[in-house]
């Protein structure tokens, strides 16, 4: 018989949904990748700040401090070797990480063809799109968190090594995520639970408490390793968490009519300056410029005595701390005031210019529509941040009050961002946009989710597609099985 009249055998008929599944994921990719380009040209080099710049100095120089993040740094610098010096690729490569999660989240529930499509308006949809363009650790942040939970979540619609393998890809992100931000610690714990509850299955009983001890053990694994690469580049020591001290006790002499720095850190003890140049928002007037009092970062001598003051004036008057943190959550989730530095012009980045200066005009035109007349410093009623820590709230209890793993991922996802937030109520030295951009990001997503959900059943193309991902919807995990 010649091998034009062999007939297809079960390996070959069992081979073309494999391929067939491979074919679609390429294509998805192909079109998010197509899509993050696109809004990477328009935006191209990426919105930077002082701190990028010295970020990517640092990486330039082969020099660290962890003020920032080194780590982060220390990769920019392999790029930069090989000739990819613009930070554009950077921006590229976290739009594209963002895009990935939100479309991995989205196929939880929903098939490939909307999964796509919602996670381009995901992209697009200005609260996120506003700072998915700035090149910087809040960004990678969100990126890393929301790609980690992607990967979590195919974790949970595989078997056997697939899933060791997405499993092993998401604690990849997990680690990026934590040495990206130092407060971003609570929601990689939660991410870490979620990996140890697909790697040890169900969560009954006991084994509850082993998937909480072995996501508590594998975050300081993680951790550890950032320490063991920190020390390795041979990184300084800045104490960055003085700006949080910092911040406390210039609310606090404020609230208390008095001085609470050390006379060493602040010899004229005057309060005039500090009550003229710092609000809730904003400590930058006592930090920064021709009003500067306290010239950061501190000496280590000056830094002691600082946490030193820090910790007596709130055992001394808790009462005062708890309010003038109370004031700052308000504030930072806009309840008492308006989201604040939305997004930022390249013409604030010394050295650098926009690729395409038409596209990136009409590109900026697009996301200060939604801004206060037109202010880039100012957001609008979208970019409210209590609406959607309301909705992370929501849709926490809805998915995790459900049966189904297919929901715990989400809905554990959501407790992440909500953990995330609440960590900025004692660490976040101001109020400002970025801070709680990882939480509006992530709601997106999760709101276009449970979208989707509710549409799916009004067609029929998306009844009949429940059989494209194994166990997409089975109503408890796929066992596991060696492939």
């Amino acid at each position: 018989m010649t091998a034009a009249t062999v007939p297809s055998g079960p390996a070959q008929d069992e081979a073309a949904p494999g391929r067939r599944l491979a074919r679609g994921s390429l294509a998805a990719f192909g079109s998010l990748l197509a899509v993050s380009t696109a809004v990477s040209l328009s935006f191209w080099p990426g919105h930077m700040d002082p701190d990028t710049l010295d970020e990517l100095n640092e990486g330039i120089h082969n020099t660290y401090t962890n003020w920032h993040a080194p780590i982060l740094s220390a990769m920019y610098r392999l790029i930069w070797l090989i000739g990819l010096r613009s930070p554009g690729w950077v921006l590229l490569a976290g739009v594209l990480t963002l895009a990935v999660g939100f479309y991995l989240i989205l196929r939880l529930r929903l098939p490939r063809t909307w999964s796509v499509a919602l996670a381009t308006l995901c992209l697009v949809f200005p609260p996120v799109l506003s700072w998915e363009i700035q090149v910087g650790r809040d960004a990678w942040f969100t990126a890393f968190l929301v790609c980690g939970f992607g990967l979590a979540a195919r974790a949970w619609q595989t078997r056997g090594r697939s899933r060791w393998a997405w499993i092993a890809g998401a604690l990849i992100f997990a680690f990026l995520a934590n040495v990206s931000r130092q407060n971003g610690v609570p929601a990689v714990l939660v991410l870490c639970c979620a990996l140890a509850f697909l790697a040890l299955g169900s969560v009954r009983s006991w084994r509850r408490t082993l998937v909480i001890a072995t996501g508590v053990v594998t975050t300081l694994a993680l951790l550890g390793m950032q320490t063991g690469i920190e020390a390795a580049l041979q990184t300084q020591d800045l104490h960055p968490d003085q700006v949080v001290y910092i911040y406390d006790l210039a609310m606090m002499s404020r609230d208390e009519g008095k001085v609470l720095f050390p006379t060493a850190l602040y010899p004229s003890q005057n309060l005039q300056p500090i009550v003229e140049h710092s609000t809730t928002a904003s400590i930058d007037g006592i930090l920064f410029g021709p009003t500067s009092i306290i010239l950061i970062p501190l000496p280590a001598k000056q830094y002691g005595e600082l946490r030193s003051a820090w910790v007596e004036a709130i055992t001394r008057d808790p009462e005062a701390y708890v309010r003038e943190r109370a004031a700052e959550v308000l504030d930072l989730l806009n309840v008492t005031g308006t989201p604040v530095w939305i997004t930022q012009y390249p013409e604030f980045d010394p050295g650098y210019s926009a690729l395409l200066p038409p596209v990136n005009s009409a590109a900026m035109s697009y996301v200060l529509a939604f801004a206060q007349n037109g202010n880039n410093a100012f957001g609008g009623v979208i970019f409210t941040a209590w609406v959607y820590v309301l909705f992370l709230l929501a849709a926490a209890v809805w998915f995790l009050r459900r049966r189904t793993a297919a929901d715990w991922i989400p809905g554990l996802f959501a407790v992440a961002l909500l953990l995330y937030v609440a960590a900025l109520g004692v660490l976040a030295p101001g109020v400002i946009y970025r801070y709680v951009y990882p939480a509006i990001a992530g709601t997106t997503v999760l709101a276009a989710l449970l979208v989707g959900v509710a549409l799916a059943p009004r067609f029929e193309h998306l009844r009949s597609s429940r059989t494209v991902v194994a166990g997409e919807l089975a109503p408890t995990p796929p066992p596991a099985s060696e492939d």
